[in-house]
C-alpha cells in the first residue's frame, strides 16, 4: 500500500499522508513520497494548488518514535534529521499555493507541516500536541521559526515548555488558523482554496516568493539549530526514560541527562 497519496481534479492536487495504522507518523517511506507528490505537484501545468490531507482519524502524529528508536549513532541520527527537515522548507517553498486540511489532531512534526503549508483549514475538533518536552526532545522541522513567525517570543516559550494540546478554535484566536469548519475536511479545503484556481499563477508564485524570501533566512537557521540539539537529545537517557514512560504510560522521571 502507497503511503502517499496522489490525485488531481480540477486544478487542484490532492496529497494524502496514508499510514493510518499509525497515524500518519513520517516514515521513511512516507517521507519519500511526500516529496515525490510535492515535485509531481510543482511542475504539473494541469496544477493550480494543493491540499494535504491525511488519512483516517488523524491528519498526522508526527514522527515515528519507533523508527527513531532503531538509530544508532549520533551520525545516523543527525543525517537522519536533516533529511527529514527538507519536508518543511519543500512544502514551504512549493511554488503552488499549499492548504493542509487538518483533522483529528496534528502532533509534533505534523504540526510543523501544516504550519509550512500557506493556509491551515481545521475541523473544529481538530488539536494540535506539542508534546516534545514530555519525551526529552525539542521541536524540529523549522517549528519555533515557524511558530515565532505568528506569535510573540513568551507565547512560543510557554507552547514548546508546557507541552499543551492546542484546540483548532484557540490557533484560530491566535491568527494560525485561516478556517475552523464543520463538515468533510477535503470538501472545505477545496471550498476555502478554489478562488485561486482563477487568480493569475505568476503573481500567486511570485507574491509566495517575495514573502518567503523575506523570511526563509530565520528558517534555514531555526532547523540547523534544531537538528544539532535535537541530535545531542535523541541520545540523552533523559529521552530514553520519555519515550519508556510514554509506552508504560506514567509520569517520566528526567535527570537531566
Amino acid at each position: 500500500m502507497k503511503q502517499v497519496l496522489y490525485e488531481v481534479n480540477e486544478g487542484i492536487a490532492y496529497i494524502t499522508l496514508n499510514r493510518p495504522e499509525k497515524l500518519n507518523t513520517l516514515s521513511n517511506e512516507l517521507i519519500a513520497g511526500l516529496h515525490e507528490a510535492l515535485d509531481h505537484a510543482d511542475f504539473d501545468k494541469e496544477v493550480k494548488v494543493v491540499v494535504l490531507l491525511g488519512m483516517g482519524r488523524v491528519f498526522s502524529a508526527g514522527g515515528d518514535l519507533e523508527m527513531m528508536q532503531a538509530f544508532k549513532d549520533v551520525n545516523e541520527i543527525y543525517s537522519w534529521m536533516n533529511e527529514v527537515t527538507k519536508l518543511t522548507k519543500r512544502v514551504r517553498n512549493l511554488t503552488k499555493h499549499v492548504v493542509a486540511a487538518v483533522h483529528g489532531h496534528a502532533a509534533g512534526a505534523g504540526f510543523s507541516i501544516a504550519l509550512a503549508a500557506d493556509y491551515i483549514v481545521a475541523d473544529e475538533n481538530a488539536k494540535f500536541i506539542l508534546s516534545f518536552s514530555k519525551v526529552g526532545l525539542v521541536p524540529d522541522m523549522g517549528l519555533y521559526q515557524l511558530l515565532l513567525e505568528r506569535l510573540p517570543i513568551n507565547i512560543v516559550k510557554e507552547w514548546v515548555s508546557f507541552a499543551p494540546t492546542l484546540s483548532a478554535h484557540e490557533l484560530k484566536e491566535k491568527d494560525i488558523i485561516n478556517k475552523v469548519t464543520t463538515g468533510p475536511i477535503k470538501q472545505q479545503a477545496t471550498d476555502f482554496i478554489k478562488p485561486l484556481i482563477e487568480a493569475s499563477p505568476l503573481s500567486l508564485e511570485y507574491s509566495k516568493r517575495i514573502l518567503n524570501e523575506l523570511k526563509n533566512p530565520a528558517l534555514d537557521e531555526s532547523i540547523l539549530l534544531e537538528n544539532m540539539y535535537q541530535t545531542m537529545l535523541l541520545c540523552s537517557i533523559d529521552h530514553q526514560e520519555g519515550i519508556k514512560a510514554f509506552y508504560e504510560k506514567r509520569k517520566p522521571e528526567f535527570i537531566g541527562k
